[in-house]
């Protein structure tokens, strides 16, 4: 379990990098019907959009190389980074994280210029050396009641059904990794799930954070909950977007989505 206080509410959002987002930006927005998070912009040094689960959002992006080679956004393709929601101001969160000596980088402020004068949109603290090549950050709004705008996400997938699969939120990040030390760093910020097997860490909002051993460091999949697995198959088949099929769990086409591996699962009476 965690040995200090918590300093994580909930995973806030995923960072998916693929060489151009438009595709499956509208995979999951105009082809299943899921909620806009935020549209699809270019802002010239790189592209984003975003695309909600409910409980969580997901930003498709590209960027220029340039910005890997200076640590910004990891390389690679698929999903390279956890953005979570502190449980209060970063500075406090500093302090927490230094008196557990849980290696971080400096509170970064994102600022655009309106009227002549610098405006702060959000924070980030990244955490260091927790997961190899990826990267794992607290990011804290400061232009919009964070409460207020997930309600709102969850409102909008009830109101649509859950798009066409019959989403109700995001269940499982499956995290692989290689390097013995893993675990144990992320075990530091995140307590134990509860009733969870081996692995399992909660990750705030129905979310779990599975730790997988394997021959790699990587950010392998994300599973989906749905309200009928068999809606869900039906509605992945109408679209041409259905994976593999086994036991409990369906995938989408990982060839639609460029590598993203994304599972669907039927929601569970606990969930």
């Amino acid at each position: 379990m965690s040995s200090f206080p918590p300093t994580i509410k909930q995973v806030d959002h995923l960072m998916v990098r693929v060489p151009e987002p438009e595709p499956v930006y509208q995979v999951f927005t105009k082809g299943l019907g899921l909620p806009v998070a935020w549209p699809l912009v270019d802002y010239g040094p790189f592209k984003s959009g975003g695309v909600s689960f409910g409980n969580v959002n997901m930003e498709v992006l590209s960027c220029p190389e340039a910005l890997s080679n200076g640590d910004m956004i990891p390389a690679g393709t698929g999903i390279v980074g956890i953005a979570f929601q502190p449980s209060g101001p970063l500075e406090s969160i500093v302090s927490v994280l230094d008196a557990g000596t849980v290696p971080h980088g400096p509170v970064l402020p994102f600022s655009v210029v309106e009227n002549g004068t610098p405006v702060t949109l959000w924070k980030n603290l990244e955490i260091t050396g927790i997961m190899p090549g990826s990267l794992v950050f607290y990011c804290e709004y400061t232009f919009r009641d964070q409460v207020g705008f997930r309600h709102q996400m969850e409102q909008m997938l009830a109101a649509g059904n859950g798009g066409a699969p019959g989403i109700t939120g995001l269940k499982e990040i499956t995290i692989e990794y290689a390097d013995p030390s893993v675990p144990e760093k992320w075990q530091q910020i995140l307590p134990e799930a509860a009733g969870g097997g081996s692995g399992q860490l909660n990750g705030g909002n129905g979310v779990i954070i599975h730790l997988k051993k394997s021959d790699r460091n990587r950010i392998s999949s994300i599973t989906l909950k749905v309200s009928s697995l068999e809606q869900a198959k039906a509605a992945l088949v109408e679209k041409g977007l259905m994976g593999a099929e086994s036991g409990e769990k369906i995938s989408m086409n990982p060839d639609a989505l460029n590598g993203l591996m994304v599972y669907l699962a039927e929601q569970e009476e606990a969930d």
